[in-house]
């Protein structure tokens, strides 16, 4: 009889001494924390510590949440007329096409057409520099002049368009090399008796590549620059790709459900704060025009 009244004081009832009580365990923190770390280590091999692997697996589960995150978003790119000429015509469909919307999607448009004309008419530029006026002016492609210049005389790639073989101390950039060789043919013809002198003393030096390894840095430099702008292309055919082909709603209106206790308590909030924009579905004749 003692024993059972120092068991229910013990338990402080009878009827849950040995029995765990709903919400409860009968395992101890430390049992518990045990057993936690030791489905941490399932798969861990035995010559690598418990806090490495614990670092490689949290590395590896982050890099496969982020990678999955970013590879399941699609946006456009903020301050581009691309972004805007995406975006907009389909804000004004969702907006049923009132007057307003349309009319900057419509000077989006404009705006992307401006553009391609610039870009387009300063590509042409940069063609007519290439295969006119510098033709006029006597350069030639630079190709791989003096691209052996170690080797020289004697070597591969050693003779430069003047007709003479490359040195070190006798190469030069193209304005330079024309000027003189212009200076030298212009005492030529003053003094066509001494022609032969001239050509032989007066020396316009060759016209080639000053080094190899700059010319593949440049290169280099220049493909990191517009490494940028191929992301944004590839991120926006992507989206065009890949968003369902459908009349979604790139608008929507979202006021919080408020009783009229919290309406008169809580602050004011503008209704801008309940407007979103969002990407949603493209019908497929607004993919095909974004494509185009």
């Amino acid at each position: 009889m003692f024993n059972d009244f120092l068991s229910q004081v013990v338990c402080g009832r009878a009827e849950y001494c040995g029995v765990p009580k709903e919400g409860y365990s009968l395992v101890s923190p430390k049992d518990e924390s045990e057993n936690v770390k030791e489905k941490e280590d399932i798969g861990r091999p035995d010559d690598v510590s418990s806090d490495i692997w614990n670092a490689e697996v949290a590395a590896s589960k982050a890099m496969n949440i982020l990678s999955d995150q970013f590879n399941n978003q699609y946006f456009l790119e903020k301050g581009t007329v691309y972004a805007a000429a995406i975006a907009m015509p389909q804000v004004a469909r969702s907006a049923g096409w009132s007057l307003r919307y349309t009319e900057l999607a419509i000077r989006s448009f404009f705006f992307l057409t401006v553009n391609v004309f610039v870009q387009c008419f300063l590509l042409y530029m940069l063609s007519s520099e290439e295969r006119v006026w510098q033709k006029y002016a006597g350069q030639m492609h630079l190709c791989d002049f003096a691209y052996g210049l170690g080797s020289c005389p004697g070597g591969t790639n050693c003779r430069g368009p003047g007709g003479t073989d490359f040195s070190p101390a006798r190469l030069y950039d193209f304005p330079i090399w024309q000027t003189r060789t212009y200076v030298r043919d212009a005492l030529a013809l003053l003094f066509p008796e001494r022609a032969a002198e001239i050509y032989d003393q007066v020396d316009p030096g060759e016209y080639g590549l000053e080094s190899y390894h700059l010319r593949l840095l440049c290169c280099y430099l220049f493909i990191l620059g517009l490494w940028k702008d191929f992301k944004q292309t590839m991120n926006m055919l992507n989206l065009i790709l890949l968003v369902p082909a459908e009349d979604g709603l790139w608008a929507s209106y979202e006021p919080p459900f408020q009783s009229p206790k919290e309406m008169a308590t809580e602050p004011r909030q503008s209704e801008l704060e309940f407007i979103k924009f969002k990407i949603a579905g493209m019908p497929f004749r607004w993919k095909f025009i974004n494509v185009c």
